[in-house]
Formats: C-alpha cells, structure tokens, sequence
C-alpha cells in the first residue's frame, strides 16, 4: 500500500478556505465563541489589519464564499478539485488548471454538487444523462433545498460556464497577494507539522499504521490501494476526506490532534468524552441518522439523506461530528462508503451516567 504526504494540495486548498472564512468571519467567530474556544489569533490580527481591502470586494467575495446555512455550502466549493490539487505545487499552477478547463467539464462540476446536495453521490450514468438534458439540470436545480442566491448561481455556472468561470477565476487570482501575506504569518506553525509528517509518513516504513492512529479508525483504509496525506491551516480542527476509486486523499488541519482530543477520542478526561457524546446525541439531525444506522443495515451517504429527507450536504455537515466523536465509522465498499454506527460508544457513555449519577 502506497503511502505518500505532500503539504502543497494543503496550501492550495488554504487559498479557498481563507477565502471563505474571511467572507464568513462574523459568523465563524461567534461559531467558536458557542464551542468556548478561541478564534485563531493570527488570522483574526490579519483579519483586523486588512479588514478594508476585502471590503472593496465584499460584493464578489458574497457571491462566491458566503455560508448560508449551518452546513457551510457555497458556490465555490464545487470550483475545488480537491483530487486534482495533488498535480499542481501551488496556487499558481492551480488556477492555470482551472482556467482551461472546458465547457463540458464545468457543467459536470454543476451536475456532481448537483447529485451531492440531492444525496445521490457519485453516479456517472446519471451524471452523463444530465449532461445531456438541460431542462433536467435546471428542474434539479429549482428543486435544491438551498439558499435560492446559491440556486441562482448554479444557474449562471450551468448556462454561461466559461464566462462565469473566467470571472470567478479573475476575481480569485486578484486576491492571491493577500492570501501570500498570510501565509507568512502562520509558516513557522505549518513547518512543525511538515516536519512531522514528513518523518512519519514518507520516511516511515510504518506509514500505513501511523495514519490509521492518526485517524483513529474514522474510516476504514484498507480497502485503498494509495492513501495521499497534506495538511492545511484552515479547516485547522478537522480531518477532511476525498475518495477516488482504489485512492483516498486526506487533509489534516493543523491542529487536527487538539479536535481528535476535544470532540470526544484520546484523553483520559471521562467527562468531556461523554459530554460529546451526549451533545451529538441531543442534536436533531445526529440523533436520527444515529438511530437510522442502529438498525444495523448498510447505509452509504446517499440512502440517509433520502431516508431522513435532508440533503446530502446536511448528512456530510454533521457526519464529520459524529465521525469526529467516535459514534460513527466509515468504510468503503465498491463505489460508495458506508455508515456504521459504533454502539460500544453509546453503551460506555450509559454506564458513566448510571456510575456518576448512581442509578444501579
């Protein structure tokens, strides 16, 4: 099994992430607020030092980056390929990537976030059909459970793709001398991590074994054949993945390890463990899909948006928190992954209820 870590996918995805989480500042920093942790200082002192040079583009920045929903969607994030950013060695390359794409390639771009937001996944019969029928692309559209400014940019993409590409591409690379400046600022905390992964990973001949810790079981790598490893600032609590046929890509945030402790896995402290379970628990949408996996049937992410009529951004979105929590795992089994409900969480955290609150 191959192996392999590479920080610059990392440093690419970092340019859209700081995008969005500039456009999404207010918010994001009343998020953390809730969570009783503290918003990043460096980017929130870079934040305050430039805050009127992003508002001379707060109207673009919108368009693109703004959140509107608890799941975090927005038009740029189908404009990520997040399996084509280990090709490139930095933004440059990246963007010149984009910019030749073709017609035909940005509408399947459309159709894939399409097929995602409906819970469908990856469907290439589907997705070839649709490709082919307008009217069907625009009907999904109308049909999407979203913020309608977001359905209206769908819109444009799918109807003038090259035109609508060539701005957004415009508007980004104007942005890249900000992003530049930033990065400066956080090298020094990224180079540990390089430092770190670069040992472990590609001078490891236990690589395999030391991203399974590091993931803690969240999914299940022995059905890849590559496993690709980057890190990233942003995202900075998070441990996000991207599959591809017999090749999984996985991004670490930086301080993914401090998340993996907080949300419920590695410290000794019983009583924030089980709190995380029981905040999961007491969440709505969690507590079903929760429920929906105890039956014990095999559900990949598609099936669960279908069956607790939500849509498949909503299942990813709280997903990654029950993931996260060690209440769900995922495996992969021919195209699609799938859901497992770890019920040995769910019973330990009962005992620690009957054990402090001495209900025999």
């Amino acid at each position: 099994m191959k192996v392999i870590y590479n920080k610059n996918p990392g440093e690419i995805r970092d340019y859209f992430l700081i995008l969005s989480d500039i456009t999404n500042y207010e918010c994001l920093s009343e998020y953390l607020l809730e969570k009783q942790d503290s918003f990043d200082k460096e980017f929130k002192d870079f934040y305050k030092k430039n805050i009127n040079k992003f508002k001379l583009n707060n109207m673009e920045l919108e368009r693109y980056f703004k959140f509107y929903s608890t799941e975090r969607f927005n038009i740029a994030r189908f404009m990520m390929y997040e399996k084509e950013l280990w090709a490139y060695d930095n933004i440059y390359e990246y963007l010149d990537f984009l910019e030749g794409l073709d017609e035909e390639k940005i509408k399947l771009s459309v159709i894939e976030e399409i097929l995602y937001l409906t819970g469908e996944g990856e469907d290439e019969a589907k997705e070839d059909e649709m490709l082919k029928n307008t009217p069907l692309v625009l009907d999904s559209i109308k049909l999407l459970e979203i913020h309608s400014s977001i359905k209206w940019e769908l819109f444009c993409f799918f109807q003038e793709p090259l035109a609508y590409f060539k701005k957004f591409l415009k508007f980004v690379k104007e942005l890249i001398p900000l992003y530049e400046d930033f990065k400066n600022t956080r090298d020094n905390l990224m180079e540990d991590l390089h430092e770190r992964m670069e040992r472990d990973i590609n001078n490891n001949e236990e690589a395999y074994e030391f991203i399974k810790k590091e993931t803690r079981g969240i999914i299940d790598l022995s059905n890849f054949n590559e496993i690709y490893v980057s890190s990233n600032y942003f995202s900075s609590h998070s441990i996000t993945f991207a599959m591809e046929g017999g090749k999984i890509y996985i991004f670490l945030g930086v301080y993914y390890k401090k998340a993996l402790d907080i949300l419920g896995g590695i410290r000794e402290d019983k009583i924030q463990l089980n709190l995380m379970v029981f905040k999961n628990l007491s969440e709505r949408n969690r507590f079903e899909i929760i429920r929906l996996l105890s039956e014990d049937n095999e559900y990949c992410h598609g099936d669960i948006a279908k069956l607790l009529n939500i849509t498949g951004a909503t299942v990813s979105y709280h997903i990654n928190y029950l993931c996260a929590a060690n209440l769900v795992t995922m495996y992969k089994k021919n195209k699609n992954v799938y859901y497992k409900l770890n019920k040995e969480v769910i019973k330990n955290s009962m005992e620690f209820l009957k054990e402090e609150f001495k209900l025999g």
